[in-house]
């Protein structure tokens, strides 16, 4: 994920510690997929939630929850 999402995260006051806490995952978990190295629907879901920025993930699965 880009630059531009860690630093929506920090502006947010979210650190990777404690956005993991909040979602009850480890912090390697957050590091990972905002790395590009693991995928989280929920993770992505809530980074998207912090940073009002959208994962193409993020809009497909609120569309089939829609559906």
């Amino acid at each position: 994920m880009s630059t531009l999402i860690r630093a929506r995260l920090l502006l947010a006051g979210y650190t990777q510690e404690r956005l993991a806490d909040e979602l009850g995952v480890t912090q390697s978990a957050v590091s990972r997929v905002l790395n590009g190295q693991s995928k989280s629907q929920r993770i992505e879901r809530r980074i998207a939630e912090l940073t009002r920025i959208q994962t193409r993930r993020a809009v497909v699965a609120a569309d089939r929850r829609a559906a």
